[in-house]
């Protein structure tokens, strides 16, 4: 009695899993022309995931998961297998790319607040800001910290002749490391700052000295 009343379930889910399988297949045969477009819009789901994913072992765990599916797909016949082997590789190359770019324009970043601290550095950048009244320094190699570290500086008050990028200047000014979205999903000063290699950002107490 069991095995009759099993055998025709059994029976139905074959003929139901072939005829998706036929409609998928069909399907990707009447877009085959389009689906090169698809290209970099797998990378930039890689790339996307990168920027969801909080830690670097939920990326391993991206890119194994994309592993997984691009070999699950040699399971799949026709275009079916093309797709799902094709587009796994490229969304894990795309989240790769992302990680290996990071890791590539990493600088060190302020661990805690700074409040008066005496600024000894090399300037590289220098922004005049007139609409705000104020001026913007990015300052490396500075004494007591990381070498490879930049402070973006707001300043104030004008600065003397000779700032320019190259030169050596002495400031007493409060840092912070890059601060995150103000509200959840707002924008990302301290991922953008991480991009552009900026490790710390403030605001000048005083005068900026040659």
């Amino acid at each position: 009695m069991l095995i009759s009343r099993a055998f025709p379930v059994q029976s139905l889910r074959l003929p139901v899993a072939a005829d998706i399988s036929t409609r998928i297949e069909g399907w990707l045969a009447e877009e085959r022309h389009q689906l090169p477009l698809f290209i970099p819009v797998a990378l930039g789901a890689g790339i996307a995931l990168w920027f969801a994913l909080p830690t670097p072992s939920s990326w391993q765990a991206g890119i194994c998961a994309a592993l997984a599916v691009a070999m699950a797909g040699q399971l799949a016949g026709g275009l079916t297998r093309r797709v799902l082997t094709v587009g796994a590789l490229l969304v894990a190359a795309g989240l790769g790319h992302a990680w290996g770019h990071a890791e590539r324009v990493a600088a060190p970043v302020l661990s805690a607040p700074l409040f008066g601290f005496d600024v000894q550095g090399r300037v590289t950048g220098v922004e005049a800001l007139p609409s705000r009244d104020r001026s913007r320094l990015l300052v490396t190699d500075i004494a007591g910290l990381p070498s490879a570290l930049t402070a973006r500086i707001n300043v104030r008050n004008a600065l003397p002749d000779g700032v320019r990028p190259g030169a050596l200047v002495s400031l007493k000014a409060s840092l912070a490391p890059p601060p995150g979205p103000s509200v959840p999903g707002g924008y990302h000063f301290a991922r953008r700052a991480w991009f552009e290699g900026i490790g710390a950002t403030g605001y000048a107490l005083g005068d900026v000295d040659i």
